[in-house]
């Protein structure tokens, strides 16, 4: 079965769901801290303020273990969620790249089958700020198991 999609506030979700994931760049400041500047990854760093370096710390590790490749999807607990960096750009003033979406889907799908009990949410990946459209991303996420909810805001009611 395909995801479930939700409209609504993710943050309202944190502490609640298995595994809370949000889409990331893999870019680090000096400080050796991720970049969460925008978007729900902002939301997380002003939830739980040592989350930029702690993920960064694990962003780093990663890469050095890996020949700098990229990232695609990593978990970590912080100390009152359990995270999932979804990675969909490698800078943050770069467009999502379709290769990094469809790799961390298929990261995320492998990780969402070991736990099939798990409850997954995550914020719809490329758009926004990562300037691409739903429709562009919709075939890739109905690969995901319908254990993970993609959420997205309500549509504001405009006159």
């Amino acid at each position: 079965m395909p995801p479930t999609f939700c409209r609504g506030d993710l943050a309202s979700e944190w502490g609640k769901a298995d595994l809370f994931c949000f889409t990331v760049c893999s870019t680090l400041k000096k400080d050796g801290s991720l970049v969460m500047g925008r978007g729900m990854a902002r939301t997380v760093a002003d939830k739980c303020p040592d989350a930029p370096q702690e993920l960064g710390e694990k962003v780093r590790d990663f890469s050095i273990a890996n020949n700098n490749a990229a990232f695609y999807f990593l978990t970590h607990q912080l100390p009152d969620q359990k995270v999932g960096l979804f990675q969909t750009r490698l800078h943050f003033s770069h467009r999502a790249r379709f290769d990094l979406i469809w790799s961390a889907i298929n990261r995320l799908r492998s990780y969402a089958g070991n736990h099939s009990d798990h409850r997954i949410t995550m914020n719809f990946p490329g758009v926004g700020q990562e300037k691409l459209y739903p429709s562009e991303v919709m075939p890739l996420l109905m690969q995901l198991p319908d254990n993970v909810e993609i959420w997205s805001q309500p549509r504001s009611n405009q006159n």
